[in-house]
């Protein structure tokens, strides 16, 4: 925690569950319906609940990584907070 409070970070939500490819990728539609038809979207972990209200412009970076016989993808939406 050091770190990301050096950094000033401040994790709000973390979530990580094994599922099918299927179930997965029917989990990103739900999400993102969501932020299409509300512009927000709510999830859940076991520690409670979170809104996520991304501003109007965001920046979407896809990240595809493969080290040794291991693969990993990310899809990250990053916004600043209107001032």
């Amino acid at each position: 925690m050091f770190g990301q409070e050096r950094l000033g970070k401040d994790v709000r939500f973390e979530d990580e569950e094994e599922l099918r490819l299927k179930d997965a990728a029917e989990k990103l539609e739900t999400l993102a319906s969501m932020l299409r038809s509300k512009g927000e979207c709510r999830v859940a972990n076991q520690e409670g609940e979170t809104t996520i209200t991304p501003a109007e412009n965001v920046q979407l970076q896809i990240e595809y990584i493969k080290q040794g016989k291991e693969y990993q993808t990310a899809f990250i939406l990053s916004w600043k907070e209107k001032e």
